[in-house]
């Protein structure tokens, strides 16, 4: 007979944090973000992805990394978007609960290695400072259609623009982000 049921659960730590930061429940961090608390719930526990189907953020995703004041990538990491069981419950004998129960917890929780993690951090940087070569206004527009989904229309409205000045400012940055100089690095990291 076992003696103990063991739950191991993955949240995203990022929210958590910020939560218990603030001494806040589900409910109350749901309503500064301006979504609903099943949203935030679903969410934090890695229940449901903060991407669409088509690899987009979901609304809700997007509101809670505005009320955290960072990007959605910040919270949901590429290593936290690749969780597949969330939540794992296993009936052991208390004498023989080993590191073993921690490896099979590890392995369902579908983690990726070390190196992979390192590879995201890399590619992050080289991405990163690909950007930082860009014009401040060419970084806004890929910034706000990259990173915050705007449309041309949301853009413009932000730096003053018309919509069609927004598309050839974005047009010209990626021209400048895939020239051999700042792509050669972004490459070198994904390997």
């Amino acid at each position: 007979m076992k003696d103990l049921r063991l739950i191991v659960k993955a949240k995203a730590s990022a929210m958590a944090r910020w939560r218990e930061e603030r001494k806040l429940n589900q409910r109350e961090a749901a309503n500064l973000a301006g979504v609903s608390p099943s949203n935030w719930g679903y969410l934090e526990n890695l229940k449901e992805s903060p991407k669409t189907k088509s690899g987009d953020w979901r609304i809700a995703a997007l509101r809670i990394a505005a009320a955290m004041r960072c990007l959605p990538e910040d919270i949901w990491t590429p290593a936290v978007l690749q969780v597949r069981f969330p939540e794992i419950v296993a009936d052991v004998d208390a004498g023989s609960l080993q590191l073993s129960l921690a490896e099979e917890a590890r392995d369902r929780l579908a983690l990726p290695s070390p190196h992979d993690h390192v590879v995201a951090i890399d590619v992050r940087r080289a991405l990163s400072a690909a950007i930082e070569t860009l014009t401040k206004q060419e970084q806004q527009v890929i910034l706000g259609r990259y990173w915050r989904d705007q449309t041309f229309a949301q853009i413009a409205g932000d730096l003053d623009l018309s919509c069609e000045r927004v598309r050839q400012i974005e047009a010209k940055a990626l021209r400048k982000l895939r020239h051999d100089d700042r792509a050669t690095p972004i490459k070198e990291a994904q390997q």
